[in-house]
């Protein structure tokens, strides 16, 4: 992925081409990371930014990620991937802002940069 990545950056007329093709890129490998996550495991938040939501579990207690597809705000993508503690019978008040934002860009950027790991 990081070939074709950096050739479709290099054949980019622009700037803003970058970007989108970058921002493209960063939504397509977000998504596929959770493509085995099935729907039993997963909780929709439909909440707008800055809006708490309640979500309960079925499963057993412990430590749980709340993770959101990519969305963008201000032209970038952007993401949630907070950890809560689940335990029966207590609820989980989750609120999306900007500054509870997973910084993506920096990680992506990062691991397409790092050498590839071939099997």
């Amino acid at each position: 992925m990081q070939g074709s990545l950096q050739k479709r950056l290099e054949r980019a007329n622009d700037e803003a081409a970058r970007e989108q093709i970058r921002s493209s890129q960063m939504t397509v490998n977000w998504d596929l990371g959770f493509k085995e996550v099935t729907g039993y495991e997963v909780n929709l938040l439909t909440s707008v930014p800055g809006v708490s939501t309640i979500i309960s579990s079925n499963g057993p207690d412990g430590k749980k990620w709340i993770v959101t597809k990519i969305v963008q705000i201000k032209g970038k993508p952007v993401c949630w991937c907070i950890p809560a503690e689940v335990k029966t019978g207590n609820q989980i008040e989750v609120t999306l802002t900007e500054k509870t934002v997973f910084g993506l860009e920096a990680v992506h950027d990062e691991t397409m940069r790092a050498p590839s790991q071939s099997k």
